[in-house]
C-alpha cells in the first residue's frame, strides 16, 4: 500500500494522535492562521478549544479527550504581566529539568521567583492597612500549583526571563512568527510502504474553519531519498487534502455549495428588482368571465352604473392585484448581520473590532432559516467578546519615587517600641533631595485608627493612618504639594478603618533619622538606586 492510498484510510486516526498533543503552539498557530475566522480570533484560547473538541468528536477519537489550554491569563480586571512575555519556558536537548522561567518583579528590578509556568497574576482586594494586594498564580519547579501574594506596587509589572538552554511554549499574546515548516506537535510515526520506506507526520499548521472545526496540516516525509520527496495535506472530514497551499474552508451558513464537478456551485447574489409593470390579468379570466354572466343577467342595472360614478375596470385590476399577492408570497432582501465590541482592544484603525456574517434573502421561510443559523456565529463571537461593562481608564504613573519614614515620639501602648510607619508616592516636581528634605524634615502629625487613600491620579494611590479623617488628607496634601498635584481636583479621597487593634495606634509622627541621615529617599528611574537625605 502506498502512502497517499494509507493516508486515506488512517486520515483520521492521525488526527486523533495530533489532537492528543495540541498544545499552546499548535493553539497560537490557529489564532494566527489566515483562514481561521474572526470569531475564533476574538474568543482566543477558548474558542479554539471549543474547535478541538469538535475535532475530536467528528474524528471518532476514543475516551474523552486531554485537557487542552484555556484563557487561564485573564483576570476579572486588569492584570500584571507585562506585554510580550513568556509564560511557560520548555527545555532544550541539552538541558535537564524543567524549571527554566525567572519571574521578575516590577520590569526587572530584582528577581521574584524561578518557576516552570507563569498562569496569572490578579488583584485580590487589599491587606488590612488598605495596601492594594495581587495574587500570583504559577507552577512550581517541582510541578505544584502555587499562589503567593504581594503588595501591587512591589510587584507588578511582571516580566519574565527564559534561562539559558530552554525555550519559550506560550506568550502572553501573539508568538513571534514561526516559519512554515517549522512543527507546531511531536511527529508521528507513519507506514512502511511495499518499496520499504517509512513515513513520518509532522503537523505543521493548524487552522479552525468557519463551522468551528480545528484541522492540522501535515508534512509528510519518508526515511530515505530515494523513496520521494515531503509533501503536504490538511485534514479534512472528507479525507486528506494533499498538495493545497489553502485550507480547506466551509461556505457560509445556508449557501447550496458542494465544491464537486457536476454539482452546483455557490448561490450568486441576489438581483435587483426591475420596474413595477402592470397587474397580470391572465391568472384572473375565470373571474372576469363570470364578471361577464353578471353584466349580461342584469344589463338593466348595471347599464346605469356607470352613470352613478362606478368603474367595472378598475374592480378588475383590484381583483386581479389581490390574486397575484396571493399566488406570489413577498421576498425577503439579503443582509449582514454584525456585532461590535464595547469593551475590546482598538484595532489599527482605532475602532472595536467587528463580527459580521450574512444572511440570504428569499422566501419567509429561506430567510427565516438563514437567520437562525447566523445565530449560533453570533452568539459564538459574543461568547469571546467582554462582557460590555467598561471599567474607568486608570491614570498613568509619573515622577520619581518618593519614600518618606516616619516614627513615634512615644513608645507603642503595646511595647516598648515605637511606632512606623512609611509614606510612597511619585513626583514629578523636579525636586532634589535636599528640596525633598526641606520639605518633609520638620513635618508631624497625629497617627490614629483612621486610613485616608488618595486614588486616580499620576501620584500613585498613597494612604496613611491618622487621628482623624482631616489630618490624614492634611498628610497626603502635604506630598501632593510636593508631587505638584491638586488632590482635590485630580482623583478620589477614600476614608476607612480597621476593627484590628493591631492597626490604627495613636502616636505624634515625625521624620524618622539615623546617624545623621534622614529617613527620606527618591528613587530616580526604575532602575536606579534609591538616594538617602542627610541631616
Amino acid at each position: 500500500m502506498n502512502i497517499q492510498d494509507w493516508l486515506k484510510e488512517n486520515v483520521d486516526s492521525v488526527e486523533c494522535r495530533a489532537l492528543e498533543e495540541v498544545g499552546w503552539v499548535a493553539f497560537s498557530a490557529a489564532l494566527g492562521s489566515a483562514f481561521t475566522g474572526a470569531w475564533v480570533v476574538t474568543g482566543g484560547a477558548a474558542a479554539v478549544n471549543l474547535a478541538a473538541g469538535a475535532a475530536w468528536q467528528l474524528a471518532g477519537c476514543a475516551d474523552q479527550p486531554p485537557e487542552w489550554p484555556t484563557n487561564d491569563t485573564e483576570c476579572s480586571g486588569e492584570g500584571g504581566i507585562a506585554e510580550g512575555q513568556c509564560l511557560q519556558a520548555v527545555p532544550g536537548p541539552d538541558v535537564s529539568g524543567n524549571c527554566g522561567l525567572l519571574l521578575l518583579r516590577q520590569g526587572g528590578i530584582s528577581q521574584y521567583k524561578t518557576v516552570r509556568q507563569l498562569i496569572k497574576t490578579c488583584r485580590s482586594g487589599t491587606y488590612p492597612n488598605g495596601t492594594p494586594k495581587v495574587t500570583t498564580t504559577f507552577i512550581d519547579c517541582d510541578g505544584n500549583l502555587g499562589e503567593d501574594d504581594e503588595a501591587e506596587e512591589d510587584l507588578w509589572p511582571i516580566t519574565t526571563q527564559v534561562q539559558e538552554g530552554y525555550g519559550c511554549e506560550r506568550y502572553i499574546d501573539n508568538p513571534p512568527p514561526k516559519d512554515p515548516d517549522d512543527p507546531i506537535g511531536p511527529d508521528i510515526p507513519g507506514p512502511e510502504d511495499d518499496d520499504g520506506c517509512k513515513w513520518t507526520l509532522t503537523p505543521i499548521d493548524s487552522y479552525v474553519s468557519s463551522s468551528g472545526v480545528f484541522h492540522f496540516k501535515y508534512k509528510v516525509c519518508p526515511d530515505k531519498p530515494e523513496c520521494g520527496e515531503c509533501f503536504t495535506y490538511w485534514h479534512t472530514q472528507d479525507g486528506p487534502q494533499i498538495h493545497t497551499p489553502e485550507a480547506p474552508n466551509p461556505p457560509p451558513p445556508g449557501a447550496d455549495c458542494t465544491c464537486e464537478d457536476g454539482e452546483p456551485g455557490p448561490q450568486g447574489p441576489q438581483g435587483e428588482k426591475g420596474e413595477k409593470g402592470d397587474p397580470a390579468t391572465d391568472c384572473c379570466d375565470e373571474t372576469l368571465s363570470k364578471l361577464d354572466q353578471l353584466i349580461q343577467g342584469q344589463s338593466d342595472i348595471i347599464s346605469k352604473l356607470p352613470e352613478q360614478g362606478f368603474d367595472w375596470a378598475g374592480l378588475a385590476i383590484i381583483l386581479a392585484r389581490i390574486l397575484e399577492l396571493l399566488e406570489s408570497p413577498p421576498e425577503f432582501d439579503s443582509d449582514t448581520y454584525t456585532l461590535t465590541g464595547v469593551c475590546e482592544p482598538l484595532n489599527d484603525d482605532g475602532a472595536q473590532p467587528e463580527f459580521s456574517t450574512p444572511v440570504l434573502g428569499g422566501t419567509f421561510d429561506q430567510a427565516a432559516i438563514s437567520r437562525l443559523d447566523a445565530l449560533q456565529y453570533l452568539l459564538q463571537a459574543h461568547l469571546g467578546y467582554k462582557t460590555p461593562i467598561c471599567g474607568p481608564v486608570r491614570p498613568e504613573l509619573k515622577g520619581d519615587w518618593r519614600t518618606i519614614a516616619f516614627i513615634s515620639d512615644e513608645q507603642s501602648p503595646d511595647g516598648r517600641n515605637r511606632l512606623r510607619k512609611r509614606l510612597r508616592y511619585r513626583s514629578q516636581s523636579g525636586n532634589d533631595l535636599g528640596g525633598l528634605i526641606d520639605h518633609w524634615a520638620d513635618f508631624t502629625f497625629a497617627a490614629g485608627p483612621v486610613c485616608v487613600q488618595h486614588s486616580g491620579s499620576s501620584v500613585g494611590t498613597p494612604q496613611v493612618w491618622a487621628s482623624s479623617a482631616n489630618e490624614g488628607k492634611r498628610v497626603l496634601r502635604h506630598a501632593f504639594r510636593e508631587a505638584g498635584v491638586n488632590p482635590d481636583q485630580t482623583g478620589k479621597w477614600t476614608v476607612g478603618g480597621s476593627d484590628n487593634p493591631r492597626y490604627g495606634m495613636s502616636g505624634t509622627m515625625r521624620v524618622r533619622t539615623t546617624g545623621g541621615r534622614y529617613w527620606i529617599t527618591e528613587r530616580l528611574g526604575s532602575d536606579g538606586r534609591p538616594i538617602v537625605g542627610r541631616v
